[in-house]
């Protein structure tokens, strides 16, 4: 039910935003200047409710047994007007209290995770600002749409310690109050590792969902983007930036992987955890500066390791050989220093 609800008001919002662009002036050129990698930055400060769900509970019981509130604060930077980045920390169910939350580690202790300190989440998210991805960029607008995956972890103190990785992507929207402060609302979910606190148990992972709302302020003293001009291009460190469809670049190659599995000797990973494989991947680069790269690597099919122990099966090896290897997917966020 919460699922579709913030479904409905998420395509209520993105319908809504599409409205406000179409009244808004086409003409302005697509074509901006960059800033300096010191511009463009931005903070938040805000408050969250978490919906925890572990592994084997009925979401329908969320209310009360899995909700907790928390505060965030938040670092990030515009690179585009389409792509940013961001860093986030929240630390949930410390300051506010809930007596009913019988999810959080030690499970089915209500308060006690409260009176152990809650818990801190660190995420990092690439944000795509969706009416700049597929529109024309225009400072003054009123309502952004964000889409931004993410990737961080979690550490729990109120449940005697321990942590997992966390994996989830949030859909952004912000108002404009004037050139330097606006406020923003988010709704983002999760998932975690199953060596968790949310629940005493190993048997899968869990998700919570995270709504967020707060205050966002420019922290640079250029905080836009300036359409593409002489007067503007005057800096010898500036670029015209292109469109979103140009820079992109493919990339295939070879490589090694040293595999080193939980409790065994990194001076045995020749031969047990050594393996080899093919790359392929594709990226973009968004400015001089910052690109982004997702790809997949495929160890240990094509070209094989029979004595590669660390990936056997019942203690045979090379039978992950024989099963056609493993394949990982990946994502980059590309930084080139030289040009930062």
């Amino acid at each position: 039910m919460i699922m579709r609800v913030l479904f409905i008001f998420f395509m209520w919002v993105a319908a809504f935003n599409h409205v406000l662009a179409q009244g808004e002036n086409q003409d302005d050129s697509t074509e901006v200047v960059t800033n300096s990698f010191w511009d463009n930055w931005y903070g938040q400060i805000g408050m969250d409710m978490a919906l925890q769900n572990p592994y084997g509970c009925n979401f329908a019981d969320v209310f009360p047994n899995g909700k907790s509130f928390g505060i965030d604060v938040a670092v990030g930077k515009w690179f585009s007007p389409e792509l940013g980045g961001r860093l986030k920390v929240n630390w949930g169910n410390g300051i506010f209290k809930n007596d009913h939350n019988t999810w959080l580690s030690p499970f089915g202790e209500p308060g006690a995770n409260h009176d152990g300190g809650g818990y801190v989440t660190f995420t990092g998210d690439i944000q795509f600002n969706l009416h700049n991805l597929f529109g024309t960029y225009r400072p003054e607008r009123k309502w952004n749409l964000i889409v931004a995956p993410r990737a961080g972890g979690w550490i729990d103190i109120g449940g005697g310690g321990g942590g997992a990785p966390i994996l989830g992507v949030g859909v952004t929207n912000t108002y404009r109050l004037s050139d330097r402060l606006r406020l923003y609302a988010e709704a983002s979910y999760m998932l975690t590792a199953s060596i968790n606190a949310f629940r005493e148990s190993e048997d899968g992972s869990n998700g919570y969902v995270e709504l967020n709302v707060g205050v966002e302020v420019d922290l640079s003293k250029k905080n836009k983007f300036h359409r593409a001009s002489a007067k503007n291009y005057q800096d010898d460190h500036s670029v015209i930036l292109n469109s979103f469809w140009d820079n992109w670049f493919v990339q295939a190659g070879l490589g090694m992987s040293l595999i080193n599995p939980y409790g065994t000797n990194f001076a045995n990973v020749f031969p047990n955890g050594k393996t080899f494989g093919i790359n392929l991947a594709i990226g973009k680069w968004f400015t001089p500066d910052v690109g982004l790269r997702g790809g997949l690597n495929w160890q240990n099919g094509i070209i094989g390791n029979e004595y590669a122990s660390y990936l056997d099966y019942e203690n045979q090896p090379g039978s992950n050989k024989d099963k056609h290897g493993f394949v990982s997917i990946y994502g980059d966020l590309f930084l080139d220093l030289h040009k930062i």
